[in-house]
């Protein structure tokens, strides 16, 4: 069997396990369907490479023996891949969680209401990003500004630890060890991980960003502070005024943030 046959053969074998796995034994999903549902999965994550990811998609999501599949050299990238999965849905976890306190205050007040956006950012690394930013703008609509801060703190964290694992890898643990604590099994907290960022731009690691300074740092630092004092309190006395005056240096941060991650991915 020729390599490009064995790669089409393996592939058809793991799309075929993936339709069972979707559906059930005697009622498959279509591979039509399948494809969408990885390619859907593959969008939310931020992925690209079509192999690589539907191995990984397929034995993180759906147990499937990726052994079977990838190729010994595969392998490593594959483990990336994982680990990058594991990642997401940590924070996606973490998001999800606030999310939650901020429906459970909103259904004391009005749903029928327009959208107001605080925050209209056009592009995202991945879908995940937006969804923060659709219950931002959810908080904001209904007066609920502790909430708007708390969500704030999250996204801008996690756009953080996304471009410092985009700049820095998996290869070497001391590169995880800036945003991720090995031993403890979980991200480091906001403020060690602004810390980190703030020394290695000392060091001119991200010289080739000018934007990515220690004055944005500090600008992150103060909503930090505020997000930490919502997220601890859930306050309810902000003022749309207060709220406001973030605004401005909020979208430059975000933007900011946002082009960096999409320039080390190109």
């Amino acid at each position: 069997m020729t390599g490009v046959a064995r790669v089409m053969y393996i592939e058809k074998e793991l799309m075929d396990q993936l339709c069972i796995k979707m559906g059930s034994k005697e009622k498959p999903l279509s591979s039509r369907q399948a494809h969408r549902n990885i390619d859907k999965k593959m969008k939310e994550l931020g992925f690209t490479d079509k192999r690589i990811s539907t191995i990984a998609i397929s034995n993180f999501y759906f147990n499937i023996n990726i052994r079977k599949f990838a190729a010994n050299q595969e392998l490593p990238v594959i483990e990336e891949k994982l680990k990058e999965i594991r990642d997401y849905e940590l924070r996606k976890t973490q998001i999800e969680q606030t999310a939650t306190k901020v429906k459970t205050i909103t259904k004391k007040v009005p749903t029928k209401k327009k959208l107001i956006k605080y925050l209209d950012i056009k592009t995202f690394p991945s879908d995940f990003y937006k969804k923060i930013q659709d219950d931002i703008n959810l908080a904001y609509t209904h007066q609920i500004y502790s909430a708007v801060l708390i969500l704030v703190r999250k996204l801008i964290k996690n756009l953080i630890i996304s471009l410092m694992r985009k700049r820095y890898g998996y290869d070497k643990k001391e590169n995880v060890e800036l945003y991720f604590n090995t031993e403890n099994k979980h991200f480091y907290n906001f403020n060690s991980i602004l810390k980190k960022i703030e020394i290695k731009i000392k060091e001119k690691d991200f010289e080739v960003f000018p934007d990515l300074n220690i004055d944005l740092i500090k600008k992150i630092h103060k909503f930090r502070e505020a997000g930490n004092k919502s997220a601890h309190t859930i306050m309810m006395n902000l003022s749309k005024s207060k709220i406001d005056e973030y605004k401005e240096n909020l979208e430059f941060i975000i933007n900011v943030l946002v082009q960096t991650n999409h320039d080390l991915t190109t």
